[in-house]
């Protein structure tokens, strides 16, 4: 048998941001080892970028599933489970005009017709799934209305999206939103970045019950607050030695070898108040 070792794929989106929702950093937890995730990517097809699934099944993983069926730039796909073990899987497909969110589900051991989300506006990007304790499906994103990037949120009415409605309205644009949900309070946050002349910041906002709070911006948290920095992602090489990389704020998950080189992607893993972790920015290490 050939020893092996590990290239480490570091994420690199910030995981801090998204994890430390108002006071509930210190009470994510992290699974370990991790069991039954899900991974969604984004991955050239023939002439054009598909969206790919797999689950895990114990310590394996199932033979990718191809889940777009179109002839669109499908990218930035966003995936969870239901209590009951149906998938949602949402992105953003781009035809050459507009950018436009499709989505599907598996519900009864088969995948639904992929669905057109009309939202009404001409670019849809980033976007982020979630369900909460009371089997609702939550789905936000960035959307340009006219003026500048804002972000949208609408919820599934049991046969199709609500029409979304902004939570930010201004001229700054503001992207790559973060839908999260902690099991524990029974409530939910969106974080956001909003754009800036010396860079982006960080916003945050969370669901009172009847509607979104006022956008804030998100404070740094101590270095106390901050259990989780970096989810390293391995994947295996033949013919070296495996390496280890360990520290008490980061998490390891093994990219399956069929995740060659997404354009984007993102990961399911029961247990995490981001439901659907986007991997938006990685950086190859060799030792």
């Amino acid at each position: 048998m050939k020893p092996h070792r590990f290239k480490h794929l570091i994420l690199s989106v910030l995981i801090l941001f998204f994890l430390s929702s108002t006071g509930s950093a210190t009470e994510v937890s992290t699974p370990d080892p991790v069991k039954d995730a899900i991974w969604t990517w984004a991955d050239r097809s023939e002439d054009q970028y598909a969206i790919f699934l797999s689950r895990q099944n114990g310590t394996e993983w199932e033979k990718p599933v191809k889940i777009s069926n179109n002839e669109a730039l499908n990218v930035v796909p966003s995936v969870t489970r239901t209590a009951n073990g149906n998938l949602w899987v949402v992105w953003s497909a781009f035809d050459g005009q507009q950018s436009f969110l499709l989505y599907k589900r598996f519900t009864d051991n088969e995948w639904t017709e992929e669905t057109t989300y009309y939202t009404g506006l001409s670019s849809n990007t980033a976007p982020s799934v979630i369900v909460d304790n009371s089997g609702k499906i939550w789905l936000v994103w960035a959307g340009f209305d006219g003026i500048s990037d804002e972000i949208f949120y609408a919820t599934w009415n049991g046969t199709e999206f609500s029409p979304g409605v902004s939570i930010t309205s201004n001229t700054i644009p503001d992207i790559l939103p973060v839908i999260g949900f902690n099991q524990e309070t029974n409530s939910l946050w969106i974080k956001w970045k909003q754009f800036r002349k010396d860079g982006y910041i960080s916003y945050s906002s969370s669901w009172t019950g009847t509607e979104w709070s006022e956008p804030k911006p998100v404070s740094p948290e101590p270095e106390s607050m901050t259990p989780i920095k970096k989810i390293i992602f391995r994947t295996a090489v033949e013919g070296v030695e495996s390496t280890t990389v360990s520290s008490e704020n980061q998490q390891e998950i093994e990219i399956p070898s069929f995740i060659a080189s997404p354009e984007s992607a993102s990961i399911h893993i029961p247990g995490y108040e981001i439901q659907s972790l986007p991997v938006r920015e990685m950086d190859i290490i060799a030792d």
